[in-house]
């Protein structure tokens, strides 16, 4: 009876054991960012949800971030992609960016909308004052693509999806896109950038950058 519950003991001590390493694996790879499969999450989920680190806290002024899509390796940058329509869009990263180099190609076969967001959340305060620029090429048909900024509340819950927003129509070339602005709410207390299109084509975007001025 007694050896019966030493392998007992044992058997839940090692549980135990492995259950915390896998939990503590899992919040070392959120910290930075890590993620194997971009199809595949579970950081949605309780409670690895509370694992993520998502914040950019206070960013002093300079480069937040610089996006060329040339490296796609597991640190992930970007969210999701989401669409209204399910199955209906892709994404590809082709060498057939504004300066040959790699881009990111978003394939759609609606005409519904999609969005890419920036996988972090930057903290601002009001007068904080930012630049962001990229590079975009649209191909198909009644095609809208913009780069925009969505702002949220100190809940990290959505005030303005459109906050500020640059938009392209012009087809078949590259277009620069720049847009400088100041947070001017008080109720804004993070912001992050969102790559979104709306209709049936292809959408190319590289050099998507995002700075803090002051």
């Amino acid at each position: 009876m007694n050896l019966k519950l030493s392998k007992f003991k044992k058997r839940y001590l090692l549980l135990v054991f492995l259950t915390a390493l896998l939990v503590l694996v899992y919040w070392l790879k959120s910290q930075i960012g890590i993620n194997i499969f971009d199809s595949l999450s579970i950081s949605a989920y309780f409670p690895f949800k509370y694992f993520t680190s998502n914040i950019i806290s206070s960013p002093d002024p300079g480069i937040i971030f610089d996006e060329n899509f040339n490296s796609q390796g597991v640190f992930k940058k970007w969210s999701h992609l989401w669409m209204r329509e399910k199955g209906t869009v892709t994404k590809h990263f082709p060498s057939e960016g504004f300066d040959h180099s790699r881009c990111l190609l978003i394939k759609s076969s609606s005409k519904g909308s999609w969005t890419y967001s920036h996988n972090k959340l930057v903290e601002v305060e009001k007068k904080d004052i930012f630049y962001y620029e990229g590079f975009v090429n649209i191909t198909g048909d009644s095609l809208i693509a913009y780069i925009n900024v969505a702002a949220y509340d100190e809940n990290q819950k959505a005030i303005d999806w459109n906050y500020f927003k640059e938009k392209v129509e012009r087809t078949g070339v590259w277009t620069r896109v720049e847009r400088q602005f100041t947070i001017d709410d008080d109720n804004i207390k993070y912001i992050t950038l969102r790559l979104v299109g709306v209709g049936n084509g292809e959408y190319r975007f590289d050099n998507i950058t995002l700075r803090k001025l002051q």
